[in-house]
């Protein structure tokens, strides 16, 4: 089966980390089964240049090296959310697509005229449900609906993305299936001997929890922050000692900023910007507790890391922290400052039942397999190619022409995309 998945996003936050253990996961299971797809990968002209930016440049230069002996490395200049995407990628692509038997977007940015049938993976509809701007509810939802109509089949990752995304979408007869996320090779438990020097070399000597992710609305990073103040007189009062907040990622606002400064914690939240995968999994094992108290997660991959790294977590009740999660974790019930403070005092305060809690998640994070994900995914690829074929090889799911987006025009489809993405 030749297969070409939009790998343009590889390197880029949790997109890019489905991407990479779907690859690793094909591999592993041609090997294992003694089948698989043949893949053709669409990657931006910086990874194959080795420019890319950040923390995961050598991780992924490194994987294109180990890859390369398997799988046919495409270039794709078209900048996510573009025009240029949605219109032209087809086009530029053709020979290598006419060649194929499926095309897999694991966004929402299903590309129109496709000549083959196309899978999409829809992780959440954050976009919609919890906008940052004016712009984003409207040209998501469009654009979420159009791929879903247009797919001959939809992959999400989580029971509560499904549901969601059924919502969103309304009645369609496109097949949808849930194929929850995997873990990276890198993210498991550590001996002290590997993690203390990579500790040492970020100036992590002080107790510490960790937060990964941003401060996007939907994140409750000011909760968390305000959290961090209420716990330093609880803990005081109980003799411990607070724990810094170690805070990871690069999308923080001076809002944010300004925040830890006015509550009198620059010398306990500590942001460290994007490490690499490696010192990531370093500062998992490092900590005391990981902390994601969003509001609203298509699967929840931080809390899934922490608990493969033997980390005590501490989680809000969203839906999908709780399918990912189940007894293993500590829930803030109502996402509140409050709550969040309670959760982790009580992880901090409680070694037995934490230890308890970390051999249940060690144990229920070992089912996200990158082979078994791998498989789930081959099955629906057979399950649409079978369909294609019966359906005399006709690309009944392309979407030739754009007229199925609310926004027709497309200049001001293209501009409302500049302005949201």
């Amino acid at each position: 089966m030749k297969v070409v998945l939009d790998a343009r996003k590889l390197g880029d936050g949790g997109i890019g980390v489905y991407i990479e253990n779907l690859v690793e996961g094909f591999l592993e299971t041609s090997v294992e089964l003694g089948t698989g797809v043949e893949l053709s990968l669409l990657v931006d002209p910086t990874i194959m240049a080795g420019n890319v930016v950040g923390g995961e440049r050598d991780r992924i230069a490194d994987q294109v090296a180990r890859w390369k002996n398997s799988i046919k490395f495409v270039e794709e200049a078209a900048g996510k959310y573009s025009f240029s995407e949605y219109f032209g990628l087809a086009r530029r692509q053709r020979a290598l697509l006419e060649e194929a038997d499926l095309f897999h977007s694991p966004h929402y940015t299903l590309p129109y005229s496709l000549p083959i049938p196309a899978v999409v993976t829809i992780h959440d509809v954050i976009h919609v449900s919890k906008p940052e701007t004016v712009y984003h509810r409207p040209v998501a939802r469009s654009l979420i609906r159009s791929a879903v109509h247009r797919a001959a089949h939809v992959i999400t990752v989580s029971n509560i993305s499904l549901a969601r995304l059924t919502k969103v979408v309304g009645c369609c007869e496109t097949p949808l299936s849930v194929i929850p996320n995997a873990l990276r090779r890198e993210i498991q438990p550590l001996p002290r001997s590997t993690v203390d020097p990579i500790l040492a070399k970020l100036a992590r000597v002080k107790p510490y929890c960790l937060y990964v992710g941003s401060d996007r609305e939907h994140k409750n990073f000011s909760n968390l922050v305000r959290a961090w103040y209420e716990i330093s007189s609880v803990l005081r009062r109980n003799s411990f000692e607070q724990p810094q907040l170690v805070v990871v990622g690069d999308r923080f606002s001076e809002k944010s900023h300004a925040l830890v400064r006015e509550l009198g914690l620059t010398d306990v939240v500590k942001f460290i910007g994007t490490v690499s995968v490696q010192d990531l999994a370093a500062l998992y094992n490092g900590s005391h507790a990981v902390i994601v108290p969003s509001l609203e997660e298509g699967f929840g991959l931080v809390a899934l890391e922490a608990m493969a790294c033997g980390v005590p977590v501490v989680c809000s009740p969203e839906g999908s922290l709780k399918e990912v999660c189940e007894n293993c974790a500590w829930y803030a019930e109502d996402c509140s400052a409050e709550a969040l403070a309670e959760s982790v005092v009580a992880v901090l305060t409680n070694p037995e039942l934490a230890e308890d809690k970390v051999r249940e998640g060690l144990s229920r994070s070992r089912l996200f397999k990158r082979d078994l994900v791998a498989a789930m995914t081959l099955s629906v690829y057979e399950q649409v190619v079978a369909q294609n074929i019966s359906d005399g090889g006709q690309n009944l799911f392309s979407g030739k022409n754009p007229d199925d987006l609310e926004i027709s025009d497309r200049r001001v489809f293209a501009d409302h995309l500049r302005r949201a993405m």
